[in-house]
């Protein structure tokens, strides 16, 4: 009984660890018939310290090819809970050139200077919903 118990405690641990962003910076959000949706990590190191991730959230549509994308959040912070409760599986591609999210970034670090900035603390697609 109680090898049973830690074999399916270890299940679940290795199932969770995917959820987890450890290496990885580029993650599914979702995906269905005909899009895909994934965000990017851009703050790996200090996200892993600080508890507070900052990300860039961008959608394609299948049939599209690779470089054709809608940013459909240039930054987001985004709490280590509701990036893991955000995210589907890491994926391998997905990186973009960095211009738009270091905009954004700068925009949301005047806003934490001043006490306005946001942080999402559910799901990434429900803050995207949300603004």
């Amino acid at each position: 009984m109680i090898s049973e118990i830690v074999a399916l405690l270890s299940i679940v641990a290795v199932a969770g660890a995917q959820n987890v962003p450890g290496e990885r910076d580029v993650w599914e959000l979702s995906r269905s018939d005909s899009s895909v949706r994934w965000l990017v990590i851009h703050n790996l190191a200090d996200g892993k310290n600080s508890g507070l991730y900052h990300v860039e959230v961008l959608e394609r549509k299948i049939e599209d090819p690779v470089w054709r994308f809608t940013r459909l959040a240039a930054h987001m912070a985004v709490t280590e809970v509701a990036l893991r409760a955000s995210v589907r599986k890491p994926l391998r591609s997905g990186r973009v050139y960095p211009e738009h999210f270091n905009e954004a970034f700068a925009e949301w670090q005047k806003q934490r200077a001043a006490g306005t900035a946001t942080v999402c603390e559910q799901t990434v697609l429900d803050c995207l919903n949300s603004r």
